[in-house]
């Protein structure tokens, strides 16, 4: 058993290094949102979280990948990989997640979306995307369920494509999303695949785990089972298929 103590980008790390080893991941939840510890319903108190792993056998569960760079949550083009990018260390450090908030509201008036053709299993689609997320869990930010059924060992990532070309109607795409109407919809629209491909003339910025990672990989795909985990008892049963 390898211990990842910190937040979602310590963990992304520590997964980097596992995946694929009959090592299993633990989590201590220290960082600044704690995303995997939430998805899995592991107490946010350290001790309490160890407490809650101990003698837990471990599962195989999937990973993402973006290119050579894994991921347990999700990754994301667009808009929030923007965002990330933005958020200076110095201000996360001060306010924690609402560094995210500040940087959303400032790039929110001056973001255009991406035109760019993705390919999900063979299938084309063109258009102007606000985001382009792929998840492999269920919560988004910590917060929201945007790919609410996500199943993290099922062999498959859950994609969700945001069509537009201002952020003037997100926060009506949001709410829709947080009162689960978000399949009514018709910007907001959600694949199930083991493989996406993404093309652009111009750049577009890529976050996984809350980590910003650079410009798109053009190609993401499923790891099945490329993972051991420690996953306590109290995790919430829709996660999982076996």
């Amino acid at each position: 058993v390898v211990v990842a103590a910190g937040g979602d980008g310590t963990v992304n790390e520590v997964v980097n290094g596992l995946a694929g080893t009959a090592a299993a991941l633990a989590v201590l939840p220290v960082g600044t949102v704690n995303v995997w510890a939430r998805e899995i319903g592991l107490p946010l108190e350290p001790r309490a979280a160890a407490e809650a792993q101990l003698g837990v056998q471990p599962r195989n569960i999937d990973l993402g990948r973006a290119d050579e760079r894994y991921f347990l949550l999700m990754a994301s083009l667009g808009f929030d990989a923007t965002v990330t990018a933005g958020v200076r260390s110095d201000l996360k450090r001060r306010i924690g997640a609402f560094a995210y908030v500040w940087e959303a509201f400032r790039l929110a008036l001056r973001y255009e979306g991406v035109a760019a053709q993705v390919v999900i299993d063979g299938r084309r689609f063109r258009g102007r995307y606000l985001m382009v997320v792929l998840g492999n869990s269920q919560l988004y930010g910590g917060v929201v369920k945007l790919t609410a059924h996500a199943i993290i060992d099922d062999g498959l990532l859950d994609v969700c494509l945001i069509r537009g070309r201002s952020l003037l109607g997100a926060p009506l795409r949001l709410l829709s999303i947080m009162t689960r109407r978000h399949r009514e919809d018709s910007r907001i629209s959600y694949y199930r695949a083991r493989r996406l491909k993404i093309s652009s003339k111009t750049p577009i910025d890529v976050q996984v785990d809350g980590d910003y990672i650079g410009s798109a990989p053009t190609v993401f795909e499923v790891a099945p089972a490329a993972l051991l985990a420690l996953i306590p008892n109290q995790a919430p049963p829709e996660l999982f298929q076996r």
